[in-house]
């Protein structure tokens, strides 16, 4: 009994936060510390769209990608379970809310200093998960 609740506890604090398969489709979850808490995921360099699954949203959720030698955005993009209360634009020391994410809208931000970051607001109900994808577009792609 002891053994099955110690392995019980420790698969609860495993780091979920670990790319999966292609390693551009991420995965997080909330550590259940309340709708003020923060959970960070940080996209890989060589990654420009994936997909973010985050179980348990509760509180925010900071994306973060740091590409220091391009000129880009970072976007949010709808996806098959996307349900978020905001999403905020918090690159360089800004804070503004942006357009949730619906099809054909994305969410974006743009680089400042090669680095780009989103709050994403989980929903104030909880859901076993919410999942949206991403996609980076540099400055040769927008023109």
């Amino acid at each position: 009994m002891k053994t099955v609740i110690l392995a019980l506890v420790c698969l609860l604090h495993v780091d979920l936060s670990v790319p999966l398969f292609d390693g551009c489709s991420l995965v997080t979850m909330s550590h259940f510390d309340g709708p003020d808490a923060q959970t960070n995921i940080t996209i890989p360099q060589n990654c420009t769209s994936g997909r973010i699954d985050w179980h348990y949203p509760q509180g925010k959720l900071h994306v973060q990608l740091s590409l220091p030698s391009l000129t880009y955005s970072l976007c949010l993009i709808e996806g098959w379970a996307t349900m978020v209360a905001e999403v905020r634009e918090v690159t360089g020391g800004v804070n503004k809310v942006l357009n949730l994410p619906t099809a054909g809208h994305p969410a974006c931000t743009k680089a400042v200093g090669g680095t780009t970051e989103l709050l994403v607001q989980a929903d104030p109900m909880l859901a076993y998960m919410t999942s949206f994808n991403y996609t980076v577009v540099t400055k040769s792609q927008t023109h």
